[in-house]
């Protein structure tokens, strides 16, 4: 092999690296494109998911402000604060039968019940069936139960909301030990045509279909999908998760367990998520959480946080290959130019140095020397 062809290789070797280290580069820049488009992908699903609950939540707004328009329910309402009324008892069965009726034929209504302004449920139907008296009071009125310590019962009756919404959590009945599903309140109060408030109707209503939107949310993406609650004035209920795929881990303040996702994410992410508007992303432990701010109360300043969480390692799969297939090329190339230039660099000093031997015997008086070496290059 000629001179110039090995000294060609070695350039042409010397001249892959930055032309791989180039290729990277531009891989980087790949990687920042896919990623921009997926954010703003994900934003997108973000976006729609809060249309999707804030339109559920709107339809349940609007069943519970129409029940309450019922003349049934108005008849009662009125009654309920009379000390003499004969036609009370009549009226409560008529409720009774009108609110069993009414759930039949809406299934994502878990209870309805009418409650006084002191906390005492007079009529409730949950579930299907009708919830026996509990006790008797003035006047012979039958209570079903008393909530009058019940926070959704005192924020509601301090509210001058014309629709009160509870808190997103698990239904809890007094003396019972289990929870039930997830569910939200609406309380409309009633008045008369002097606008005095005479009770509250309370609707609760099943959690299931904003499960469902945070389930079908993802779609084929590969990661999770949460609903936390930003809640700034109740530190209990801060960070906690109020949807996940695993159910020990939603509602960590009822439950009496740890997991919230402002502890999985940190301190210092969580302060900079309250921080944000609307959109957000956050990078950590090779995940990345892209979140939106959703605001679904009039009344308080509490908020939900729409979250999809994907491993980056997933997200850039495809990428990942490449830069690692141009990594061991990278190293290929180091190990076969060391080993090349080492040879290269042997067969070049090898005639040199013989001749350097041949002229010094020569200038000592050897005049019959002659090279010998075979060679197939320019040196021959």
């Amino acid at each position: 092999m000629q001179l110039k062809q090995r000294l060609a290789i070695i350039l042409t070797l010397m001249a892959m690296f930055p032309l791989l280290i180039l290729l990277l580069q531009v891989l980087e820049r790949v990687e920042a494109d896919i990623e921009q488009r997926i954010s703003s992908e994900i934003q997108q699903t973000l976006a729609k998911l809060s249309q999707e609950i804030n339109t559920e939540l709107n339809n349940q707004k609007s069943i519970a402000f129409g029940l309450a328009k019922v003349p049934v329910v108005r008849e009662f309402a009125l009654l309920s604060n009379r000390v003499n009324a004969p036609l009370y008892d009549q009226k409560a069965i008529q409720l009774a039968a009108f609110f069993l009726n009414y759930q039949s034929t809406v299934p994502s209504i878990q209870a309805l019940r009418f409650t006084d302004l002191k906390g005492r449920t007079l009529v409730k139907v949950k579930e299907g069936h009708l919830v026996p008296v509990m006790q008797k009071r003035t006047a012979g009125r039958a209570v079903v139960e008393l909530i009058e310590s019940k926070p959704f019962f005192k924020h509601a009756l301090k509210s001058d909301q014309k629709i009160i919404v509870s808190d997103f959590e698990r239904g809890e009945v007094i003396g019972e030990v289990d929870f039930c599903p997830a569910m939200v309140r609406y309380t409309v109060p009633l008045y008369d045509d002097l606008d005095v408030k005479l009770g509250m109707l309370i609707i609760n209503m099943w959690g299931r279909r904003v499960d469902y939107a945070v389930e079908g949310a993802l779609g084929g993406t590969p990661g999770n999908a949460y609903i936390v609650e930003i809640n700034r004035q109740n530190k209990k209920r801060d960070g906690i998760y109020l949807y996940h795929k695993q159910g020990a881990k939603r509602f960590a303040n009822q439950v009496g367990s740890t997991f919230k996702f402002s502890s999985d994410i940190g301190a210092e992410h969580w302060q900079t998520i309250q921080q944000t508007k609307q959109f957000g992303k956050i990078a950590k432990q090779g995940r990345l959480f892209f979140y939106h701010v959703y605001t679904p109360y009039k009344d308080r300043n509490t908020q939900w946080l729409l979250v999809i969480d994907i491993p980056r390692d997933t997200l850039f799969s495809p990428t990942t290959k490449i830069r690692s297939s141009i990594s061991l090329l990278i190293l290929a190339v180091l190990i076969v130019s060391l080993l090349l230039a080492r040879w290269i660099a042997a067969k070049l000093a090898q005639p040199i140095q013989q001749m350097s031997t041949l002229m010094t015997r020569y200038a000592d008086g050897e005049r019959q020397l002659r090279y010998e070496g075979k060679r197939s290059d320019e040196i021959e």
